[in-house]
């Protein structure tokens, strides 16, 4: 897989693939500082060439990918929500709606968290 096309070709539900697409616009458009690329395969949004968050497409829902406790704080909004988390994840179910404020607040913490960090690890 060598482009964000080929990623997305790799989706077939054509549903699915504009909600993961939009997600990944809205994100361009509210923090055009991070860089979108395509890692391991997925698209990953960096920051000063660290990672602040990566994204999925699977059969259970988008998946969004962190840094070790990149999700703690937020647990309590991220199962509100109809969410699934594990340490470094979240699933979005497909059928849920995207919660983008809680989105917007995650990837904000993230940018802040990584402010100082000058490399892909924390």
């Amino acid at each position: 897989m060598d482009s964000l096309a080929d990623f997305f070709k790799n989706i077939n539900d054509d549903d699915q693939r504009k909600q993961l697409h939009d997600v990944l616009d809205w994100i361009t458009e509210r923090f055009p500082h991070l860089r979108l690329a395509l890692v391991n395969e997925s698209p990953m949004f960096t920051d000063h060439k660290t990672d602040i968050i990566e994204f999925n497409a699977t059969e259970g829902g988008i998946v969004l990918i962190s840094k070790s406790k990149g999700f703690e704080q937020f647990k309590d909004d991220i199962s509100a929500a109809g969410y699934l988390k594990t340490k470094d994840s979240i699933t979005i179910p497909w059928q849920k709606e995207i919660d983008y404020g809680l989105l917007d607040e995650i990837i904000a913490w993230q940018v802040q968290m990584n402010s100082n960090t000058e490399s892909y690890w924390r």
